[in-house]
């Protein structure tokens, strides 16, 4: 665990609440979706957070729950843009560089 983690606003709280059923779309669950992200928007570690679930976090186990106020297809949408946008970065490079 990283020392981060320690303040993080989930800690010692029911896990449930992060873990709603999967591929359930119901009035409870999607409740529990939206109090596990406001939850992960008032935590004092957000940033730190994101930026873990979203570049160091193995890829094969974050395919369930909400981390960072993101669900899975929350999380794959953002590594979507995040990649497409290096892309577009190193291509105006090689334009700048290469006129």
């Amino acid at each position: 665990m990283t020392e981060w983690m320690q303040d993080a606003a989930c800690r010692g709280r029911n896990t449930e609440m992060f873990f709603p059923v999967k591929g359930v779309a119901s009035g409870n669950a999607l409740r529990a979706i939206e109090h596990a992200k406001a939850v992960c928007l008032a935590c004092p570690v957000f940033d730190n957070c994101r930026d873990y679930i979203l570049s160091d976090y193995p890829r094969y186990e974050d395919d369930y729950g909400i981390y960072a106020a993101m669900t899975p297809e929350d999380r794959h949408r953002a590594r979507f843009e995040a990649r497409n946008e290096r892309q577009r970065e190193r291509r105006r490079q090689r334009k700048h560089n290469n006129p």
